[in-house]
């Protein structure tokens, strides 16, 4: 409101150096850049897998005892006198013992041993067929579920749950679960309002050091959000499956190439002295093709 309804105090803005944390030009850039920043974050987590618990190796926790007031049990077999045993079923029994106490005696390894793999293997093999085997495992068991949960998706019940495309996407660039774009387009308006005002109005020039990263920043965040709807995967329970339009996304991407628009026009010909290459102003000029004409500089 100050950049674009009250001359006088914007003027001010410009003028107000010794502040603490900073100019107030600084302070409003920062606060204004890091709502492009949060954007950044939240789709590059997006874009980015994170690793799993299980994907490195984990120290094992190191566990206050009590002091020993004995001395320590018996290792080895203990029961070495027990007599082979008679039938299946006594044997299948001894086999179980074992491999419980495989477990035990292994904290921090892989709990099933050789000898326990393949009696779980032969056990399963003398009671369920391979069909069965396949269907009880666990990828199976959840295409199962997830069939059903689709159905359930399909009912008018099931709308509320459905992970469209526009609700995933704007849960990724606007955040949760209070986000919004009015911050976005403010601080869009409101840096390129004060960059272009600042030519006449900062007599200090501090201003004219950063407008360099303001185009860099309008013409990354464009790219970024504008590849970002484009090749973002719809969710498992879009039955839908439709890329439709975000308006809320739409009004950035115009607000974006409307300010690149407006700034190219009245610095690019300082593109030099802005310490703009002229890939970069090429660049920022392709990113404004969408909004207003941009004049030839």
């Amino acid at each position: 409101m100050i950049a674009h309804q009250f001359p006088e105090r914007r003027a001010t803005i410009f003028r107000e150096l010794d502040r603490a944390g900073g100019s107030t030009w600084k302070q409003i850039l920062i606060i204004c850049l890091g709502e492009f920043h949060g954007l950044f974050i939240r789709i590059d987590a997006f874009q980015t897998p994170t690793q799993g618990a299980g994907s490195g190796p984990q120290q094992q926790p190191q566990l206050q005892t009590l002091p020993k007031i004995s001395s320590g049990l018996k290792q080895g077999e203990i029961f070495t006198a027990v007599q082979p045993p008679a039938s299946r079923t006594t044997a299948i029994k001894s086999n179980v013992g074992t491999f419980a106490k495989s477990i035990g005696q292994s904290p921090g390894a892989d709990p099933l041993t050789p000898q326990a793999k393949k009696f779980l293997t032969y056990s399963a093999d003398k009671v369920l067929t391979k069909e069965q085997q396949q269907e009880l495992s666990p990828t199976s068991l959840f295409d199962k579920l997830k069939s059903y949960i689709l159905q359930f998706l399909q009912t008018p019940l099931g709308v509320p749950f459905r992970h469209t495309f526009k609700r995933h996407a704007l849960a990724v660039v606007l955040g949760t679960p209070y986000g919004g774009f009015g911050p976005i387009i403010d601080a869009i308006n409101a840096l390129t309002k004060l960059s272009i005002c600042s030519l006449k109005e900062d007599s200090y020039g501090q201003v004219y050091q950063d407008v360099a990263n303001v185009i860099r920043t309008f013409t990354s965040t464009a790219d970024v959000l504008d590849n970002f709807i484009k090749t973002t995967p719809f969710h498992w329970t879009d039955i839908e499956a439709k890329r439709e339009d975000i308006p809320e996304v739409t009004l950035i991407l115009t607000a974006l190439r409307d300010g690149l628009t407006e700034l190219i026009n009245e610095f690019g010909e300082f593109k030099d002295d802005l310490g703009l290459s002229i890939g970069e102003m090429r660049k920022a000029k392709e990113t404004a093709a969408a909004g207003e004409k941009v004049t030839e500089s």
